[in-house]
């Protein structure tokens, strides 16, 4: 009895393709190689020009945020800027309220005071030439003309009035200020509150330079035309009072 020869399987048309292309076609080197480089490109895009190009055909491009997180944004960045202006006008408050008491006010005074003291040192020199007989004469005469008790009575009056009105200031310029403080303190308190992103160094020391820079120029400026500013002179004064006598009392 013959032994059984085991039976021959029959190639498929696939198996053979299969053979034909891993073993035979003279392009697998390249195909493989082709694979392998695609493969790369897509785990890690290049670094290149187009890598930009390759993100943006890749990633899809971001959803434009919803109505709520819009007016979130839009609030935080009102809170934000909001906050460094009143921090700015805060400073300049305080700046343009030391300056105009502390000088200011003094240099009107002063100002006043010395064109009286030069209106009157011309007629006050001639006191010093009189005799006595001379000076009675005249002090009689000034007594005829002028209640020398109702401008004194007066004089304090009025003094008493322009403290309290310069007090009434000075007063709403510090509340001016003190609103300013409480705005500031409590749109850095809301910010604290709601976790923004605030730097407070670099707004600190940034409006610290803006005011010293404003006050550098400030002094520049009354040092170099406010203070040298000529106001009306002793001759003005005495054409102008000549012409209101020669206007009421020339018959």
């Amino acid at each position: 009895m013959d032994p059984v020869r085991p039976l021959k399987k029959n190639r498929s048309f696939s198996e053979g393709h299969v053979d034909l292309i891993l073993g035979r076609h003279r392009d697998f080197p390249r195909i493989i190689s082709n694979l392998q480089n695609l493969i790369e490109d897509v785990r890690s895009p290049p670094d290149t020009e187009g890598s930009a190009n390759w993100i943006t055909l890749t990633t899809p491009p971001p959803s434009p945020p919803s109505p709520p997180e819009a007016a979130e944004l839009l609030t935080s960045f009102l809170h934000r800027w909001s906050l460094r202006f009143s921090v700015h006008v805060t400073l300049i408050a305080l700046f343009e309220t030391l300056f105009f008491w502390v000088f200011v006010s003094k240099k009107e005074d002063s100002s006043l005071i010395g064109l009286v003291n030069d209106y009157a040192g011309e007629l006050l020199s001639q006191c010093d030439s009189m005799n006595t007989s001379q000076r009675i004469v005249f002090m009689d005469l000034v007594d005829m003309l002028v209640n020398q008790t109702q401008v004194a009575s007066q004089g304090a009056a009025a003094a008493t009035a322009r403290g309290l009105a310069n007090g009434a200031l000075l007063t709403i310029s510090w509340v001016y200020f003190g609103s300013l403080v409480v705005l500031t303190g409590g749109l850095a308190a809301g910010a604290k509150y709601r976790r923004l992103p605030v730097h407070w160094r670099q707004l600190v020391l940034e409006n610290l330079g803006l005011i010293v820079v404003l006050g550098l120029y400030e002094y520049m400026f009354f040092s170099t035309v406010v203070y040298p500013y000529q106001s009306i002179s002793q001759p003005e004064l005495d054409r102008m009072l000549l012409t209101e006598i020669d206007a009421s009392c020339d018959p």
